[in-house]
């Protein structure tokens, strides 16, 4: 009798045992199945997002520059050579800008373009009876370094697309579809908008993008394989892919753009479709697809307006795909449950660290820029918007690297990775944790958070952020590079948003860059200037690491 008795305690508290496993064993793969799906969206969502933004990035100088040229080419005392000036230095800081010219009616044309040779200068000048074409090269410091003419030269602006497009509506500023360029051959669009005078239809304005750093920035993203991304515009046409060699296509002698039924990555031509099967009805962000060879899969898409049209970014990766750390986490869960059936209570709280381990990964890969280790452009963003809306002083450092573009194109990309690798690690060096915040916000930009830093103390870390960048030249691949760096900076007392702290940074790291570069401008931003004082930000340059005192700066809002 207590023999069975013994056995009958026996099997409950083994069946009680298996209950409890099995239990832990379908909550543990319920757990992490659930957090790999929310968090896969998350990622898909933020990087969806991020690229949107850099799209806006990364046209609006174009914009900005063709709408200030077509207001002051209004003007009939003003001719085009006489943008020189301007037009060579938005091409020398603006990267993606590869050139901004003007073509007449008569078919004159003047232009500023970037190539391996420098900045080109091109001045086509139609006479009553000839026509003559001068070809400029200009040298780093922007003197002529070779000049020549060029009589068998046969371009005329007024048959290109650009010139179409803005003469089919002068009122507005227009985009032209992705074309291939007539110097570079790189597949890129141009901002353009007709010159009025008087009523009358005298020209128009424009500026080229290339967009082959759209497709290098795709490919930063972290989105593994067999997952992506990929940015079409309302035609289908592909406008930039993680791999640039799938976007263009060779055709009778020249390059066409590829639509996205004929893009060479079958991932995503079912991601795009599941957007065209939605319908525009579907307002959600986030879709699943399915496909032959794909299996279950989810994207998320964002929609950026280009005048008339508009883009979409489409980011997508096989569910679970995306993020193999908790794939592989739910498996082991469920081994080890099984295997230490006896320590079911122990396993419980091993159980929650294993799972939640790969989630914390998770988080700070979606918070960490892929290149350098900082924090990525939307989190150093919200530490800004936190610094704003706090009380005391506060401040904010724009740092951008100069003649970036000159490092890529001498050394090669790879180089330029490991010099905002190296830049990266030595801002960081310069300042800590407790001081300030630093993250990446894009190419050799970088962005300084002061959490509790006076004017002084603020310019200080400026300093010693600028000293620690251009120290010693940087090894590399390419050789070893001598790197300097502009600083803009903003310091703020009193409440205000993140975009009017950002807005002082921005607009004192422009003065740096045009003041000659390898230095800090200081700016303190006050909304308690008078309504019809347009400078509400006071400037003033912080040399070497001389302190505001020691540099005569009054406190307070401080004239330009």
């Amino acid at each position: 009798m207590r023999s069975k008795f013994r056995a009958t305690v026996l099997v409950s508290l083994l069946i009680t045992q298996l209950i409890i496993v099995l239990a832990l064993y379908l909550l543990a793969g319920q757990i992490t199945g659930t957090a790999q799906a929310n968090h896969t969206d998350a990622l898909l969502e933020a990087a969806a997002v991020e690229s949107a933004d850099r799209i806006r990035t990364h046209i609006e100088p174009a914009e900005a520059i063709v709408a200030l040229a077509a207001t002051l080419s209004s003007d009939p005392g003003l001719s085009p050579p006489e943008f020189r000036s301007t037009f060579i230095s938005a091409i020398a800081r603006t990267p993606q800008l590869s050139g901004v010219f003007i073509g007449t009616a008569d078919g004159s044309f003047f232009d500023v373009r970037q190539t391996e040779d420098g900045i080109r200068v091109k001045t086509i000048t139609e006479g009553p009876s000839d026509r003559t074409t001068t070809l400029e090269i200009l040298d780093a410091n922007g003197t002529v370094a070779t000049e020549r003419e060029d009589p068998t030269d046969t371009y005329d602006p007024r048959a290109r697309p650009w010139y179409l497009e803005a003469m089919a509506d002068p009122t507005t500023l227009a985009w032209t579809d992705p074309y291939v360029f007539f110097t570079s051959r790189q597949l890129g669009i141009t901002a353009a908008q007709a010159i009025t005078r008087n009523g009358e239809v005298v020209g128009v304005v424009g500026a080229d993008i290339e967009l082959g750093s759209l497709s290098t920035f795709l490919s930063t993203l972290g989105i593994q394989e067999p997952g992506g991304t990929v940015i079409v515009d309302d035609s289908g046409l592909v406008i930039a892919h993680p791999n640039p060699e799938l976007v263009q296509r060779a055709e009778d002698d020249e390059f066409k753009t590829v639509a996205i039924a004929e893009l060479d990555d079958p991932f995503a031509r079912a991601a795009i479709a599941s957007l065209v099967e939605a319908g525009p009805d579907d307002t959600s962000s986030l879709h699943g697809f399915s496909g032959e060879d794909i299996g279950d899969a989810r994207a998320s898409f964002r929609s950026v307006p280009i005048h008339d049209g508009e883009w979409t970014v489409g980011v997508f990766a096989p569910e679970g795909g995306l993020v193999p750390s908790l794939s592989a986490a739910r498996a082991r869960e469920r081994l080890l449950t099984v295997a230490v059936g006896a320590l079911s209570v122990v396993l419980v709280g091993f159980t929650a660290l294993t799972v939640t381990r790969p989630i914390r990964d998770l988080e700070k890969r979606a918070s960490t820029d892929p290149l350098t280790g900082l924090a990525n452009r939307r989190t150093v963003l919200r530490a800004a918007e936190r610094a704003a809306a706090a009380d005391g002083d506060r401040g904010a450092a724009m740092l951008d690297l100069d003649h970036f573009k000159q490092i890529n194109d001498t050394y090669g990309h790879p180089a330029g990775d490991e010099v905002i690798r190296v830049v990266a690690s030595r801002i960081k060096d310069a300042v800590s944790d407790d001081e300030a915040s630093v993250g990446r916000i894009g190419g050799e930009e970088f962005l300084v958070i002061f959490h509790n830093a006076t004017p002084t103390e603020a310019s200080q870390a400026c300093n010693r952020i600028r000293e620690r960048v251009r120290s010693e030249p940087i090894p590399t691949t390419g050789g070893p590079i001598k790197v300097t760096a502009s600083i803009g900076l903003a310091t703020v007392d009193s409440i205000c948003t993140a975009k009017e702290l950002l807005a002082s940074a921005d607009t004192s790291l422009l003065e740096a860059k045009f003041s000659g570069r390898d230095r800090t401008i200081a700016g303190h931003y006050s909304r308690s200037a008078p309504e019809d004082d347009l400078d509400t930000v006071g400037r003033y340059e912080v040399l070497g690491k001389a302190d505001l005192e020691e540099a005569n700066i009054p406190a307070g809002r401080v004239p330009r």
